[in-house]
């Protein structure tokens, strides 16, 4: 599981990318947050 070499991820970044793992302090500067299987822009 997960993407591979070209997949499409989205990220959180800075104080953001942490949120997740609240209310422990995580020394993390960005989060995969979900793997994309399509993107469509309107």
């Amino acid at each position: 599981w997960g993407a591979g070499a070209g997949g499409k991820i989205a990220i959180s970044e800075g104080g953001e990318a942490a949120a997740p793992f609240l209310p422990n302090q995580k020394p993390v500067d960005a989060y995969n947050a979900a793997l994309l299987d399509t993107v469509e822009l309107l």
